[in-house]
């Protein structure tokens, strides 16, 4: 009797469990089916884009549009500062001026899916996807390798590739024409690699063949993966050479003789990756944009050039002491920044609560794009836009704009860009240097047009000449 007593009991408890767990499922369910409704109403208040294709959103849009940024103007010119639109199944708003950015500052969070497209380069333990206090106690620890007082460390090192980039132009023969976005990219690297790994890449042609792969990589992600399986395979041949490059730095950096990553390492390759792809892409194409504007217009380089004598002399580096007093170098470097929209784009989510954006209400877990380059080129802010001018950033001119209107190197608080000091001290000490002791001057004939993706790179080689100034 026990036994037949016990094996009821059994089968009323599995009973018991299953109607349970049908209604736990079934509330569960029912808060979640609420909650979509509830974000779909508050969402429906906002303007913007309803999806183009049920399964895709507004991609078709967006690649019409031929990118993001691209996309996000004629999104924000139709519906103004505040807007919606599908990025595939996913509804997110997008916010263009820096009124909405300040409701937005404290969110530390990114919305993984908006940037699922680098994790190939990147890696899924990248601190590109960390969030929340794990995310937060990671950047801690990276942080202290850009402080003030660190980056003053890094000066030596870009004195002395600024040199070693001198000395190849001046080797030159006369009216050579020079390709610019070339010898930047080695020149940033080998900063790079020297400033943060202690280690000296000699070989240009080396650099070079690393750099190309990091291009090829950049050129798919950027698009979507081509069907073509040789696309495929010239993708994944260049990623792997790139992943096998920071692991070599790795291994070179321990003194280990083993070629053997421990095992715990995958994410210690994955955010030396994002740091120097992040540090590579930021400053190599600030420097580039702006040498295009000092070899195009000879008013600005010529202001560069009398600010550098004048603070520094004939002989003397830049320094932590006098790099405050190169203002206008600085200008120049920050209107690049602007004029290019090198970051087009940011993204933030609140996963815990809903955020009030302009008295918008934007439910949790909505990615909210910061459309940087909308707001970087609006003429209300920057009257004509197009038009290169460095004096936007003269201390008078800043005092007269919002506190939030320039975001150049990733978007403010707590996930700006950790690098945007070493890229700014890296940049003055480059252009400083550079146009003490030469002069640049545009091929004619070129028409540069800005290529716009994750970073925005010209569209084709940049062609310039240089010359030995007559005081120098």
């Amino acid at each position: 009797m026990e036994v037949v007593l016990s094996g009821m009991s059994l089968s009323l408890l599995l009973i018991i469990a299953l109607i349970v767990s049908f209604i736990v499922e079934f509330f569960v369910g029912k808060k979640e089916e609420h909650d979509a409704n509830a974000s779909a109403k508050l969402l429906g208040k906002i303007p913007g884009m309803k999806g183009t294709i049920k399964a895709d959103g507004n991609l078709s849009d967006i690649t019409k549009a031929g990118s993001m940024h691209k996309f996000l103007v004629q999104l924000h010119a139709t519906h103004g500062h505040v807007a919606t639109f599908w990025f595939g199944k996913t509804h997110c708003v997008s916010i263009a001026s820096p009124e909405a950015w300040k409701d937005t500052v404290k969110l530390f969070d990114r919305p993984v899916g908006f940037f699922e497209f680098v994790k190939p380069l990147f890696g899924e333990n990248s601190i590109q996807f960390a969030n929340g206090n794990y995310g937060k106690q990671r950047r801690k620890l990276h942080d202290a390798s850009f402080t003030h007082q660190a980056v003053k460390s890094y000066y030596p090192v870009f004195q002395e590739k600024t040199e070693i980039f001198i000395r190849k132009i001046m080797a030159l023969p006369p009216e050579e024409h020079i390709p610019l976005s070339e010898y930047v990219s080695v020149f940033v690297m080998k900063s790079l690699m020297s400033a943060l790994f202690g280690q000296n890449v000699e070989n240009d042609e080396q650099t070079v063949t690393m750099l190309r792969h990091y291009e090829t990589v950049m050129l798919v992600l950027n698009k979507k993966m081509s069907a073509n399986t040789e696309k495929k395979n010239t993708f994944h041949i260049a990623l792997n050479a790139w992943h096998e490059f920071i692991r070599k730095i790795i291994l070179k950096r321990r003194n280990e003789p083993s070629d053997e990553m421990r095992e715990h390492d995958n994410t210690l390759v994955c955010d030396i990756i994002t740091y120097v792809v992040a540090a590579y892409h930021t400053s190599t194409f600030m420097l580039v944009w702006s040498l295009y504007h000092v070899a195009s217009r000879s008013d600005v380089q010529e202001k560069i050039y009398n600010e550098v004598t004048n603070v520094l002399g004939s002989k003397s580096n830049v320094e932590p002491d006098n790099y405050s007093q190169l203002q206008y170098t600085m200008q120049v470097l920050m209107e690049s920044l602007r004029w290019s929209t090198l970051g087009p784009f940011a993204a933030r989510v609140n996963t815990e609560a809903n955020t009030t954006v302009q008295g918008y209400t934007i439910p949790k877990n909505t990615p909210i794009v910061q459309a940087l380059g909308v707001v970087h080129m609006d003429e209300k802010i920057w009257p004509e836009p197009d038009r290169f001018d460095p004096d936007r950033f003269s201390p008078t001119e800043i005092k007269k704009r919002h506190g939030m209107s320039f975001q150049p190197l990733g978007f403010a608080g707590q996930r700006i860009c950790p690098g945007h000091r070493f890229a700014y001290a890296e940049g003055v000490v480059f252009l400083a240097s550079i146009c003490r002791r030469l002069r640049f001057q545009i091929v004619e004939g070129q028409n540069i047009q800005r290529r716009y993706g994750f970073v925005t790179i010209p569209d084709t080689e940049i062609w310039v000449t240089a010359s030995k100034r007559d005081a120098m």
